[in-house]
């Protein structure tokens, strides 16, 4: 093999870019033969790493891409054609296994259900032919190896065999692995790594999740607020101008409620510039919503979509995102607002939820944090849960909506978001469950059962008195999170509330809790 710089060099000269640190890394890495990940933000380049696999390690190589949808499948393969290699994906009218055992293709995209799943698939790793040939193996939107491959509480797997990826490092022991997001927490990038089975010589790539260019929002609206009122600002845009209206993507976290959104857009605006795309949205549709969200000049204005679209659709244009109830988590987040300012102009991140448990249940610790919070920068909060810095701003109303606040720079143009002076806001009765009086006694029993057990745990500290009990009881409406149990039922130790917001959730079912041990700092 040819000293590796030689390598970057033809592959700068062959894609005609000036190739990041982040890539070049990678791309030694796999030339070293070591497992790579790499958590870099939307646009910065990921694929290209993958795509110099015949520059790396030679023309006749294979390399094999898990991809959870076909839409990023066929982007890939039409990319990857149109620069003169020979890509395929595993469903397409001309793709033969015998083409792809004998190493026709250099580029083989397929979902984890046919390589890991299907037998004949899973069988060409082992075939001596394809084997020789097999140089790398990539995970695509690898954080679908935990959303979408782990079962949650009493909910199966959404696609159990993304857990499952990790088998074929038996089949190709040798062959280094790489391994893309957009972003993963240090708790979730450890999950990644050890599912995939990477080796302990392996190489991390990963850069702060904060976009200093996108402002974060968020709005709380009254539970019984229409539709119409809540996006009554789209819909007074869509009406005055029309196809040159902002575009603008709204995420929701239900094919439900995308469905609710949409039938309501249609009702008042103009059809042809509304559009929706999840998992059950026909391929023909799908095609024609990618290839008109690829222009900027395109007749699309308002895309309502499930998480299939983050992943699925290549955003020009795009400089507002909308998400209509928070994300269960902030990888998502962070994914999909980073869809948004793509070419590096101001853009907006909007949060709108309402009170009750169709937004609220199973949402992580820190989206409830980022979304509640009333005294502190959102942007901070985020960047704290990656232990990454946040961008300092010199003008405070480009950050987020509380910074806007305080911002003292002259002639403060503030850009506050529309949606402000759109809607009423919410009483200050967030985060409120309705409790039953069985709950009541439920919740009671447990916490006398964590009373007696709490001096073997704690010692004689464990401060949860019958009046902190009754408290505690009493507000039991309004807890979710640890911090609520310290400040209503008056608690000092973080060990006694994280046992009481464990029986809240044995009881309730609507809090999520995530470990809190990772104190790795990658961004100092």
């Amino acid at each position: 093999m040819a000293a590796i710089s030689v390598k970057i060099s033809e592959i700068q000269n062959f894609f005609q870019i000036q190739l990041t640190e982040n890539q070049i890394r990678g791309i030694k890495g796999l030339a070293a033969g070591q497992d790579v990940f790499v958590g870099t933000r939307t646009g910065s380049g990921k694929s290209l790493i993958y795509e110099s696999c015949p520059i790396i390690f030679g023309e006749s190589s294979v390399c094999v891409v898990i991809s959870p949808l076909l839409s990023i499948m066929k982007e890939q393969v039409n990319r990857l054609s149109g620069l003169g290699l020979k890509a395929t994906y595993i469903g397409k009218k001309d793709c033969c296994i015998d083409d792809v055992t004998r190493g026709y293709y250099q580029f083989v995209f397929g979902n984890p259900e046919v390589l890991v799943g299907n037998d004949k698939w899973r069988g060409i790793f082992r075939h001596p032919e394809f084997s020789q040939r097999h140089k790398l193996t990539v995970i695509d939107e690898a954080h679908t190896v935990y959303q979408w491959g782990e079962k949650k509480d009493s909910d199966d797997a959404f696609r159990e065999h993304f857990s499952k990826i990790g088998e074929l490092r038996s089949l190709s022991l040798n062959i280094p692995l790489l391994s893309l997001t957009a972003t993963a927490s240090p708790s979730n990038r450890k999950r990644i790594l050890k599912s995939l089975c990477f080796r302990d010589n392996h190489i991390v790539i990963i850069d702060s999740p904060d976009r200093p260019n996108i402002k974060i929002n968020v709005k709380c609206v009254k539970n019984n607020s229409d539709i119409s009122d809540i996006f009554s600002w789209v819909i007074d845009e869509l009406n005055s101008r029309k196809t040159n209206a902002q575009r603008i993507v709204i995420f929701c976290e239900s094919i439900k409620d995308c469905a609710v959104l949409y039938t309501m857009f249609r009702r008042k605006c103009d059809a042809s510039l509304v559009q929706m795309f999840h998992s059950k949205t026909a391929e023909h549709i799908k095609e024609k919503i990618r290839i008109d969200m690829e222009s900027e000049d395109g007749q699309i204005r308002v895309l309502i979509s499930t998480n299939a679209a983050g992943m699925g659709v290549n955003f020009k244009g795009l400089h507002n995102v909308v998400h209509y109830g928070p994300p269960r988590d902030l990888d998502t987040l962070v994914q999909q607002m980073g869809r948004a300012g793509r070419d590096g102009e101001f853009s907006v991140e909007l949060i709108l939820y309402k009170n009750h448990k169709g937004h609220l249940k199973k949402i992580d610790s820190d989206v409830l944090s980022l979304i509640k919070s009333e005294d502190q920068c959102r942007r901070n909060i985020l960047c704290k849960a990656y232990n990454a810095h946040s961008h300092i701003f010199e003008h405070l109303h480009e950050c987020c909506d509380f910074c806007e606040k305080t911002c003292k720079c002259l002639d403060c143009p503030r850009l506050s978001h529309p949606v402000f002076n759109a809607i009423e806001p919410q009483e200050e009765d967030a985060f409120q469950r309705d409790v039953t009086d069985e709950n009541k006694i439920t919740l009671k029993h447990k916490l006398e059962l964590l009373q007696s057990n709490l001096p073997k745990l704690f010692g004689n500290n464990s401060e949860l008195s019958v009046e902190t009990i009754k408290c505690i009881t009493d507000n039991c409406h309004r807890i979710f999170t640890t911090s609520d149990v310290m400040e209503y039922g008056t608690i000092w130790l973080l060990d006694t509330a994280e046992q009481v917001i464990k029986i809240f959730d044995d009881v309730f079912d609507d809090i999520i809790i995530y470990g809190s041990s990772d104190s790795e700092n990658d961004f100092t």
